[in-house]
């Protein structure tokens, strides 16, 4: 991920990619991330009730996320302001608000301090995969209420199918996506992959 992000927010050309250039390694890489988390938030999900699960979920992201906000709003965007100018501490406040508000999709940017880089759109433009990740938690934690595992495998089936088709379309310029930043596509481009690996843990004891 850190190869790959390098490569975009240096503008450099050439990313490194898989299966023959069709496949970027960071798309791979946040796959990959995807299906781990899967299966081990279901494992989590399945040992611990919905408020257990929710609160040993919410001190594992959050904390983490509201540093990384605060460091970059009061420690690093300040320094590049000093370098280049564009910065002011309400533009800080602002980044800062909008990542509490948390759902908050699309460009995040500290006034014009990424104003002529090659990727001027945010200042950690990792964090959408938390918030992704955050919805997911939700949905396992609600999913799994149901009484029996079988519909709860149906579902997970039926939604990764959907989903998997829906990205497709989307990538293949069938269906606009009409939601703010993408989210929708974005959403139908990973959610596979984590119920990919919820359904590999629910099925654990049938394959080797």
């Amino acid at each position: 991920m850190v190869v790959s992000h390098s490569y975009m927010i240096g503008g450099f050309p050439g990313a490194p990619s898989v299966s023959s250039g069709s496949l970027g390694l960071g798309y791979f890489s946040v796959a990959c991330f995807f299906t781990i988390s899967g299966y081990l938030i279901s494992q989590s999900r399945l040992n611990s009730s919905v408020k257990s699960f929710l609160w040993k979920r919410a001190l594992r992201i959050i904390p983490g996320y509201l540093i990384a906000y605060i460091l970059t709003s009061f420690l690093f965007s300040p320094i590049v302001g000093l370098i280049k100018g564009g910065w002011t501490f309400r533009d800080s406040i602002d980044y800062l608000v909008g990542g509490i508000s948390f759902f908050k999709f699309g460009p995040q940017t500290i006034g014009e301090t990424l104003t002529g880089l090659p990727h001027p759109e945010n200042w950690n433009g990792s964090l959408w995969s938390v918030r992704v990740e955050a919805l997911l938690y939700v949905a396992t934690a609600i999913v799994f209420l149901m009484s029996k595992l079988v519909l709860v495998k149906t579902l997970q089936l039926s939604v990764l199918l959907s989903s998997t088709i829906a990205s497709i379309l989307f990538g293949a310029g069938v269906l606009e996506d009409p939601s703010p930043a993408g989210i929708l596509f974005t959403l139908c481009l990973f959610v596979p992959f984590y119920l990919a690996g919820s359904l590999v843990f629910l099925e654990r004891q049938r394959i080797r």
